[in-house]
């Protein structure tokens, strides 16, 4: 967790030392040797990231000593079968066996069969039959404790290949949320300039607008770190009773349609445009993490396929939103407002528009999408519930059903730890 911790800051210093220095930049006009400086700060944080794999001990995920988890097996010991006709049967090894807590395995070593009518007087010296021995060996070679949040532990996942899940509306549900939210995050992100020259009503100022840039950029990258926050919060919560990840899958859209209600509510000149800047970028950030995030949780093969089939979303956003959605319709506009000054006898400012008519039609188009989107993705999150809570129920079954089996064994062998090995196996 140190490494973990580590990386976080430097994240976090990294956020506030650059949207500092946009300001300092913007408003304060420094030397050429302040620059030089900056510069190197810079460079020197973003190199710090590599302290995360350093091999240091201090930072943990080191052991000095080799893992006691798996200790060495004595020669003697062996496991599985001398022959087809000689089944070997399995009991503990002396040396090894013991009752202290920390001990992480038991290990078995071979015993010959012995005749149930011979030994009757000591079942626990031995087999009754062959098939007993068989279906016990196989879930009782190795008993150990299985630590929490293992593998076993985690969500259940669609074990659909890519082409499958063509078939299936999941996919093209996170499809269509990327390319509502990555879409209208790079429709800001890119034109924010005009954007923002258009609600000021033509009024523009560098600095201005520099601070609306460094906000968008400060807006998606807590966006980011919120969703990887989160998820580290979920994944500590208890595997029977925590939310799927797909609970935080509306959250972006959300957040693009409070965004863009703000840049078509407020009046021209309004400085609360930056409220805005900030909730639609702050939504792109957040479904940027939160797409990587489900795709891994939601679907178990194929993760790199499913993940860029994102992209094709992304591609079309690039072309339906901005080219056509945004472009066409600021074009337009900038245009009539052209040929109004000219009929008025004022000097044309095309090719910039100013006005909220320049970008109204456009931020509609994106509430539009954007609110199909928050549709789209509760539904991915039902859907994918539904499936978690039906496959949880029946891994409750399933253990029960082994404890059973075990606690049948047990009469065979004492000693059986019913709890350890159905947890391994389930």
């Amino acid at each position: 967790m140190t490494r973990f911790y580590l990386g976080f800051g430097i994240i976090v210093s990294l956020v506030v030392y650059l949207t500092a220095q946009s300001f300092s930049v913007a408003y304060a006009n420094p030397s050429d040797s302040a620059r030089m400086g900056n510069t190197v700060a810079i460079i020197v944080l973003v190199l710090s990231l590599g302290l995360m794999a350093a091999p240091f001990p201090f930072l943990g995920g080191m052991d000095k000593e080799a893992s006691k988890e798996y200790p060495n097996y004595p020669q003697d010991a062996g496991i599985g079968f001398e022959n087809e006709s000689d089944k070997r049967v399995l009991k503990p090894a002396a040396d090894n066996t013991t009752q202290a807590e920390n001990t992480p395995a038991k290990v078995y070593e071979s015993q010959k069969p012995c005749d149930e009518r011979a030994d009757a007087s000591h079942p626990e010296a031995c087999w009754r039959t062959a098939s007993q021995v068989i279906v016990v060996a196989e879930k009782v070679v190795v008993e150990k404790k299985i630590p929490r949040n293992n593998y076993y532990d985690q969500d259940p996942k669609y074990h659909t290949t890519f082409w499958q899940s063509l078939e299936q509306p999941d996919i093209w549900l996170c499809c269509w949320n990327a390319l509502a939210t990555w879409g209208c995050g790079m429709v800001v992100a890119f034109n924010s300039a005009q954007i923002y020259r258009a609600l000021a009503n033509d009024v523009y100022e560098s600095k201005v607008n520099t601070m609306y840039s460094a906000i968008i950029s400060v807006a998606s990258a807590l966006g980011r770190l919120t969703m990887g926050v989160l998820e580290f919060i979920l994944s500590r919560q208890p595997s029977e009773t925590r939310p799927v990840i797909t609970i935080a899958f509306p959250v972006s859209s959300i957040c693009m349609v409070i965004g863009l209600i703000f840049l078509l509510a407020l009046p021209l000149e309004s400085k609360a445009i930056v409220i805005g800047f900030f909730f639609s970028s702050f939504g792109n950030g957040f479904s940027w993490a939160c797409t990587a995030l489900t795709v891994h949780s939601v679907f178990a093969k194929d993760i790199g396929k499913h993940y860029n089939f994102m992209y094709v979303g992304a591609f079309i956003a690039v072309i339906a939103l901005n080219r056509f959605g945004y472009g066409e319709n600021y074009d337009r506009q900038a245009k009539l407002n052209r040929d109004a000054d000219l009929a008025a006898g004022r000097t044309p400012i095309y090719p910039r528009c100013a006005g909220k008519k320049c970008v109204a039609n456009s931020m509609v188009i994106l509430l539009c999408v954007n609110a199909t989107a928050i549709v789209g993705s509760t539904w991915l999150h039902l859907r994918y519930r539904r499936f978690v809570l039906k496959r949880r129920v029946e891994c409750t079954v399933e253990l029960e059903n082994c404890r059973l089996d075990v606690q049948q064994a047990e009469n065979v062998q004492p000693g059986l730890n019913s709890v350890n090995m159905c947890s391994e196996t389930h």
